[in-house]
C-alpha cells in the first residue's frame, strides 16, 4: 500500500513542459493563498505564535497542523510558561494532559517537542527578546532585511533550515524569500538545475548549502517577475498548484 508521501509523488511522468505549466487560474489561486495564509502582527506574542505555528507545521499535514493550533489558542496554551509546563512538568492536569495527548499524535512528537523546547527557551533569552525586536522594527519600517534575519533564525533556532525560516517569514508578510519545497525543487531540478536532489524529506533532504539555496532562491525571483508575482506569491502558485499532501 502506497503511504501519502507516495501518493503525493505520482502524476509526475509527463513531459517537463506539460508538468510545470502555470496557468492564469494557478495564478488566481496563488495570489489568494498568498493572502490567507498571512497572520496578523501587533506585538511579541503575535511573532512568538507565528514561530509556534512553524514548528507545528513542518512535515505535517496543514490541516492537522492548523487544528492542534487552533486547540492552543482556544485554551490559551499560547504562552511560553504554559507550553513549557506541558512538556516539562510531571503532573499534568486535565487541560494540560489534553494538550500534551493531541500534541504527541502529530508525526515525530519527540523531535517536535524538543524544537518547542528549545526555541521558547531561546525566545526567553536577551537574544531571543533582541531578535523579536529586530524583527518587529524591520516588518513596521518596509521588510527590508528578509535575508539577514532568516540567517538569524537558522543560525539559532533549534529545527529552523532555510526553508522553514523562509516559511516563517512568508508567514509574516515577506514576500521576497521563498520556502524551497519538494515542488520547487524538482521544478528547478527538471528545467534549470538538474544537478539538484530529487527530495522526498524521508530519505534525501531538500537544499541545506546557504549559497545554492540563494541561487535557486534568485531564479525563482526571476520567473516570479516574469509572470507579474512576487517569489512569495509564487511559491503559494506551485504549491497551490502541485502540493496534495495538505
Amino acid at each position: 500500500m502506497k503511504n501519502k508521501q507516495d501518493q503525493c509523488l505520482e502524476g509526475f511522468e509527463q513531459s517537463n513542459e506539460d508538468k510545470w505549466n502555470i496557468t492564469d487560474f494557478d495564478i488566481t489561486v496563488g495570489k489568494r493563498l498568498w493572502k490567507e495564509q498571512q497572520f496578523e502582527i501587533n506585538d511579541e506574542s503575535d511573532i512568538f505564535n507565528v514561530f509556534i505555528y512553524c514548528l507545528l507545521s513542518g512535515a505535517e499535514r496543514a490541516m492537522i497542523a492548523d487544528k492542534f493550533y487552533r486547540l492552543l489558542k482556544r485554551e490559551d496554551f499560547l504562552k511560553p510558561d504554559k507550553l513549557l509546563n506541558v512538556f516539562e512538568k510531571e503532573e499534568l492536569d486535565e487541560k494540560e494532559q489534553e494538550i500534551k495527548t493531541a500534541f504527541f499524535k502529530l508525526h515525530w512528537p519527540n523531535q517536535r517537542r524538543e524544537r518547542v523546547v528549545g526555541f521558547i527557551q531561546w525566545w526567553q533569552t536577551n537574544e531571543g527578546q533582541e531578535f523579536t525586536k529586530e524583527l518587529l522594527e524591520d516588518m513596521f519600517n518596509g521588510r527590508e532585511n528578509a535575508v539577514h534575519l532568516r540567517d538569524t533564525v537558522v543560525d539559532s533556532v533549534l529545527g529552523f533550515s532555510y526553508k522553514s525560516a523562509s516559511y516563517l517569514l512568508n508567514k509574516i508578510g515577506y514576500d521576497d524569500v521563498i520556502p524551497i519545497d519538494v515542488w520547487e525543487t524538482r521544478f528547478l531540478r527538471d528545467l534549470y538545475f538538474p544537478e539538484l536532489p530529487n527530495p522526498d524529506y524521508k530519505t534525501v533532504r531538500g537544499i541545506t548549502d546557504r549559497k545554492l539555496y540563494l541561487k535557486c532562491e534568485n531564479k525563482l525571483k526571476e520567473i516570479a517577475l516574469d509572470k507579474g508575482l512576487s517569489t512569495g506569491e509564487f511559491h503559494c502558485v506551485v504549491w497551490g498548484k502541485y502540493a496534495k499532501w495538505k
